[in-house]
């Protein structure tokens, strides 16, 4: 069974536990289209209708739901966001082509257990199977995946972005 979020907001009770599924998201998913959006403001309307290049916003990978003795649950998401983008060259302003591929691998435990043990703004990991997590909180019973995937794009976005000069 594939997934694809219609919403930002996975409900956690609705998945199965120790169930990995697939977890596909496009820039046709409506959500996505505000990432797209957000990462080609510096670019004229007239250019973004008037560009060949194809721009685009995608997710491929697994969702799985984990039952946990001590945070009861956790939802974790891997797998790889790519966007291609339109943006400014910083050395020019002539309208260039962008790309951010990251690897995502986040774990999000239910946001009661910040106060429950002491979480601080610091702790941003989880170690889930032996591994380590970028770690994030869902609120009552809901995880919004926007923030969780424009902190990856954020993060990972050239801000110096140039055309190459060969």
């Amino acid at each position: 069974m594939s997934i694809g979020a219609k919403s930002s907001l996975i409900k956690i009770a609705k998945l199965a536990f120790d169930t990995e599924a697939p977890f596909e998201v496009s820039q046709e998913t409506e959500w996505t289209r505000p990432l797209l959006d957000e990462l080609q403001e510096d670019v004229d309307e007239e250019d973004k209708t008037t560009s060949q290049e194809p721009v685009f916003i995608t997710f491929h990978g697994h969702i799985k739901k984990m039952k946990s003795g001590k945070y009861q649950e956790i939802l974790k998401l891997n797998g790889e966001l790519r966007a291609r983008f339109l943006t400014l060259c910083v050395s020019s302003g002539d309208v260039m082509v962008d790309e951010i591929v990251v690897d995502v691998n986040m774990a999000a435990i239910d946001d009661t257990n910040r106060e429950k043990y002491g979480f601080d703004e610091d702790m941003i990991e989880l170690e889930v199977d032996g591994e380590e997590h970028d770690l994030y909180y869902f609120k009552e019973n809901e995880l919004d995946l926007l923030p969780v995937f424009h902190e990856y794009l954020y993060l990972n976005k050239n801000p110096y972005p140039r055309i190459n000069q060969d």
